[in-house]
């Protein structure tokens, strides 16, 4: 057994390499977590629809919650003296992944929601002008029987032109 002043070395020497392991550790924590929040703050102000997409938003939770259990592995290893930041930054690099993953997956889904829009503009835009030339032609039609309505009816009442000259009727029409 090791005793007196060189047990207290070692003792010392593992708490400092545990709090080296501890410090470093919780960098890469900190870091994956404003990667996470810099990604969320991006999605809600660049991809607007895709923010409030049930799969982005669930996304976003079971990353955090990656992260969170992250956090709870670092402490246990820190009290049981086994902490190993490599195994932590091996952990936290997929984290990061799905993070890179969450936000081309918002930026595909604002895309496809931008494509809609426009598409629905579009079909709008359509509907609009034939119901415009829609409405033209209804009224050069509805010009057209109201004269021809007119010239039946007069000369149904007048068929030899007694009353009304061809040259009345068209002047009427």
């Amino acid at each position: 057994s090791i005793t007196g002043i060189y047990a207290e070395d070692i003792t010392l020497t593992v708490k400092a390499k545990d709090e080296a392991a501890k410090a470093a550790a919780d960098k890469i924590l900190t870091d994956l977590q404003e990667k996470l929040d810099n990604t969320v703050a991006t999605i809600d102000k660049n991809y607007p629809d895709a923010a409030d997409d049930k799969e982005i938003v669930d996304d976003e939770k079971a990353i955090q919650g990656e992260i969170n259990a992250l956090d709870t592995e670092i402490e246990d290893a820190y009290a049981a003296n086994t902490l190993d930041p490599t195994k932590v930054q091996k952990t936290a690099d997929g984290i990061s992944k799905e993070i890179d993953d969450l936000l081309v997956k918002a930026k595909d889904l604002q895309k496809a929601s931008d494509d809609d829009k426009a598409a629905q503009q579009a079909n709008e835009d359509g509907k609009a002008a034939l119901d415009d030339e829609i409405a033209e032609l209804q009224q050069k039609l509805d010009d057209e029987i109201s004269r021809r309505a007119w010239t039946n009816l007069v000369t149904f009442y007048d068929f030899d032109h007694s009353v009304f000259l061809k040259s009345d009727l068209d002047e009427l029409a």
